[in-house]
């Protein structure tokens, strides 16, 4: 049984046209009861960032935030199966800049670095916690209409990440279990001029290899899939009504879709969606 409650409170104050500050609280009440233990936190935790704007169309910024995280459950092959572990705190800290290009043509970069909890596996075969986790990378990303019917969106993450737990040697900077040192993606959606109504897409998503576990024995390879789509406005009664279809995995590719945990997951095979949606 996991009980979990909270409150926050946010506030964003400006200092003049060009300085923005943000300050925030988060408390946390948190309990998790097992057949064998009972875990409880009760945190508050803050959230600050500061924001310069250079030029109107120009943003500048930095952060921090802390966080009570669950720590995860044991798989069912160690001592403690089924196991909740302590929930811990993580920590955040990141920077970049977001600046509007060109007419509704958005590009971002930022550096980021994340402390969280990390786990392994001790003699006794119980699955507990063990130190921190580091992740340090960049992100970066771009979105707007290229022309009035075009729209992009493209993205990426380059990370570094690695286990801060020095007393336990087998895992002691290795990689954290099913993290990819690089994802990205890029999507496009054409309106189709000649077509009142009607539009298309398609995207393609990457992810790299990641490890199977936190001692890093053996890893799944990395994989792209890409998807095609489209959507058709009209209305029906005088309603307005969007009907839309979406191929996901568009090449049936076979790939692992995550793992970690001592589970290995398959990722979906071709898969054909269909929506319709209507405004009352």
């Amino acid at each position: 049984t996991i009980d979990d409650r909270g409150w926050y409170v946010f506030d964003r104050i400006s200092i003049g046209e060009q300085w923005q500050v943000m300050l925030g609280a988060r408390g946390s009440d948190y309990t998790s009861t097992t057949t064998t233990a009972t875990f409880e936190a009760d945190k508050v935790v803050p959230q600050y960032a500061l924001m310069w704007k250079p030029r109107a169309w120009m943003t500048v910024y930095g952060s921090y935030l802390e966080g009570l995280e669950e720590s995860g459950q044991a798989p069912q092959n160690r001592a403690n199966a089924g196991e909740i572990l302590a929930p811990a705190l993580s920590k955040q800290y990141e920077g970049g800049v977001k600046a509007e290009i060109a007419r509704g043509v958005l590009v971002q970069g930022a550096y980021f670095k994340v402390e969280r909890p990390s786990t392994f596996v001790d003699a006794q075969n119980r699955f507990t916690l063990n130190g921190l986790a580091e992740y340090e990378g960049f992100e970066f990303a771009a979105a707007g209409e290229v022309t009035r019917d075009l729209s992009l969106i493209a993205s990426a993450v380059i990370m570094d990440a690695r286990q801060q737990n020095a007393a336990n040697a087998a895992t002691f900077d290795k990689v954290p279990e099913n993290t990819a040192r690089q994802t990205w993606s890029a999507f496009a959606d054409w309106r189709v001029p000649y077509v009142p109504g009607l539009a298309l897409n398609a995207g393609v998503f990457y992810t790299g290899k990641r490890f199977v576990d936190n001692a890093n024995q053996g890893h799944i390879d990395g994989y792209a899939i890409g998807s095609i789509g489209a959507r058709y406005r009209t209305k029906l009664g005088g309603k307005a009504v969007t009907l839309q279809a979406n191929v996901d995995n568009l090449t049936d590719k076979d790939y692992w879709s995550t793992a970690g945990n001592g589970l290995l997951g398959v990722g979906l095979p071709r898969t054909v969606r269909f929506a319709l949606r209507m405004e009352l």
